[in-house]
């Protein structure tokens, strides 16, 4: 894309940051991040669920704690997914306060279900 002279989009960096992640290339998943986030890109749960991922693996919980930060900020919801993965990152690192401040920032009422969660069908088939 450097050499046509075309500026990616938020689903361009999604991809690579998803591919680098797949192939344990953690460092350049945090640098790509970076780039995006220089180059104003906003934050969606998509580049959000990977990099919680990346930033527990890694052991960066500060940026981990930023990014969940510029998410409030930004209005972005977390789905329960995402919300139980930046949970157990930050009880991993031992960081009560942090857990404290996820809890109240983005409460049930702020998480949405995600399709992919394991809620129940309560539903009947006929």
């Amino acid at each position: 894309m450097k050499r046509a002279k075309v500026l990616p989009d938020k689903v361009s960096y999604t991809s690579m940051i998803s591919a680098y992640n797949r192939s344990k290339e953690l460092e350049r998943c945090v640098e790509l991040y970076q780039e995006f986030r220089m180059n104003r890109g906003k934050i969606d749960r998509a580049m959000a669920g990977i990099m919680v991922g990346v930033f527990s693996k890694t052991s960066r919980i500060d940026e981990l704690m930023r990014l969940l930060q510029d998410m409030k900020v930004e209005g972005t919801r977390l789905d329960a997914r995402l919300y139980s993965s930046a949970l157990n990152a930050l009880r991993d690192a031992g960081l009560n306060s942090q857990i404290r401040w996820l809890q109240e920032s983005f409460d049930a009422a702020q998480t949405s279900t995600s399709k992919y969660s394991n809620t129940k069908n309560t539903g009947t088939l006929s």
